[in-house]
């Protein structure tokens, strides 16, 4: 078990390493790139940043891990867990960093897990609470996609054919995901036949083998997607409320952008389309499963940032550095300390 548990340690130590290597890689390649932009330029660019815009965007930062953590408290809380804000912090601060270092976002909601049952919550209200506000986020995300679709269509037509395909292929993506939660919440037979079937032509094209093996893991898993469902089933506050949380959280992040660009001489009038701006880049990052889309959502900011302001690479690296990289790194510090402090009171039970 010692032995299993290090290499976890590793493995998150390998990704952290990682995604360090790829954020200056990322960076030293979009610096080199862009016009005129200097390290000394920079510096003068953050040196005459209003302080009160950038307290408000690092607020807005702070907002958007907070957010969700409040989600998955209220869930807890629903299901008669009395679990505080700090635990909320735990279990979204390991959900954000370790969302962001691996691929596909593939480590976040095993690690909020972990810290969800080690707060005392069950396996079965974890897996419940994490799903449903994962579908809720997801339906956030297209919900600020939709609105920039419909406010701001002509910032879409803007944007370089590349940053086009990503942002639709992100928006038919993230559309997909929330219509396949829907069906394993309420329509899981329909979903059931069409795996099965799907199961079937592989097979048929000789792709597949041991099928009896694959069926059994998916039946095995439709077991506890219809037992999410009945634990969810009725509960229409709820599940409103948590979605409110993340369209707050995922607005909040926006905000970031937006306060980066009005604390460093932005127009008010321009606010909205920087805004907007932003949104499509969530749209966009979802496609390719790079570690916190690092690059992918780079690329996308700069494209839509460089036709609306003269020093896009300047707000492009300031917001992202407010928004993602000190985001993850507060996370990551956040995660270390709940897992000592779990650890600790874990300790101090079975001592006694």
């Amino acid at each position: 078990m010692a032995e299993v548990k290090k290499k976890h340690w590793y493995s998150k130590v390998i990704w952290s390493l990682l995604f360090v290597s790829n954020a200056v890689i990322s960076i030293s390649v979009i610096v080199s790139q862009s016009r005129g932009f200097t390290w000394q330029g920079f510096v003068e660019y953050l040196s005459e940043a209003s302080p009160v815009y950038v307290i408000s965007a690092v607020l807005c930062m702070l907002g958007f891990i907070l957010f969700e953590g409040v989600s998955l408290v209220y869930i807890a809380r629903n299901f008669g867990y009395k679990q505080n804000l700090l635990d909320g912090l735990a279990y979204s601060a390991s959900d954000i960093y370790l969302s962001s270092i691996t691929p596909s976002a593939t480590g976040g909601q095993p690690a909020s897990a972990y810290f969800m049952m080690q707060s005392g919550i069950s396996g079965a209200v974890a897996t419940v609470s994490l799903l449903l506000n994962l579908m809720m986020y997801m339906l956030a995300m297209v919900v600020v996609g939709l609105l920039s679709f419909i406010l701001r269509p002509s910032l879409f037509l803007s944007f370089s054919t590349l940053s086009k395909v990503l942002i639709l292929a992100g928006a038919a993506v993230q559309i997909g995901l929330v219509f396949l939660f829907w069906l394993l919440l309420r329509k899981e037979k329909i979903l059931f036949g069409f795996c099965n079937k799907f199961l079937g032509f592989l097979e048929w094209l000789k792709v597949l083998k041991k099928r009896e093996k694959i069926e059994e893991r998916l039946e095995s898993s439709m077991v506890r997607y219809r037992e999410c469902a009945k634990m969810i089933a009725g509960k229409h506050r709820m599940v409103v409320i948590v979605f409110l949380f993340n369209l707050i959280q995922r607005l909040s992040l926006t905000m970031v952008t937006v306060l980066a660009y009005l604390g460093t001489g932005g127009t008010l009038s321009q606010a909205v389309d920087i805004g907007a701006t932003q949104c499509y880049v969530y749209l966009g990052s979802n496609v390719i499963p790079m570690p916190g889309a690092i690059g992918v959502s780079d690329y996308i900011l700069l494209d839509g940032l460089g036709n609306l302001v003269d020093d896009y690479a300047h707000l492009g690296i300031f917001s992202r550095a407010l928004s993602f990289y000190f985001c993850v790194l507060l996370c990551g510090l956040i995660m270390l300390i709940a897992y000592f402090a779990y650890r600790a009171a874990h300790r101090r039970k079975t001592s006694t």
